[in-house]
């Protein structure tokens, strides 16, 4: 079995093999999925991710999740405490990149706890079928969603975002890792849990 760390340059790599064009159909397709599964019910507090140049394309998504007036919610990680929080979004709000690079709201007014939250699409470098999810290593998703290990609590829905071909047959799993409930690819929403 491969190690983390060589799961994720090798799908790290699967990743950027993936021509633009296929990239910008697999956003806007899966933007579709998501909004015809998710978006034409009550009012959800979503919380979704602005990707980095490598990571599957969610502006397409989080355009969805604001024209259907539900509330959307970005990940800001709290450079004191090393927390993930989550902040409101709406377009044209100022954003400033953060240690690595990643856009995050510089308003940190509006807070949400995770335990608050109805869905959280969050990014991935590999998945597996038993819901075991590979990221780039930091754990900040894991830390901020540990309450799920500990709860019988079924909210929010966990859902992994990723290309069809970032599928791994097996992910070792710590445990302190929080299983996916499902994928959004751009094929389909799989569901594991």
């Amino acid at each position: 079995m491969l190690t983390k760390s060589q799961l994720r340059t090798h799908f790290r790599s699967v990743r950027e093999q993936i021509p633009p064009k296929q990239k910008l159909d697999a956003a806007t397709h899966a933007a579709n999925l998501f909004n015809k599964q998710f978006l034409k019910n009550t009012s959800f507090k979503i919380a979704c991710y602005l990707a980095t140049p490598e990571e599957f394309e969610t502006l397409f998504i989080i355009k969805k999740i604001l024209l259907a007036n539900h509330a959307c919610y970005l990940p800001w990680v709290d450079t004191n405490s090393k927390e993930m929080k989550f902040i409101l979004y709406d377009i044209g709000d100022v954003l400033q990149p953060n240690q690595y690079s990643i856009l995050e709201p510089m308003n940190h007014s509006q807070t949400i706890a995770p335990k608050d939250l109805d869905i959280v699409l969050l990014p991935l470098v590999a998945y597996d079928l038993q819901g075991n999810r590979l990221g780039m290593g930091a754990g900040y998703y894991d830390k901020a969603l540990a309450f799920l290990k500990e709860s019988t609590q079924k909210s929010p829905l966990i859902l992994g975002i990723g290309y069809e071909a970032q599928l791994a047959e097996n992910i070792p799993a710590d445990p302190w890792d929080v299983k996916l409930h499902g994928v959004l690819t751009e094929k389909e929403i799989k569901r594991f849990l």
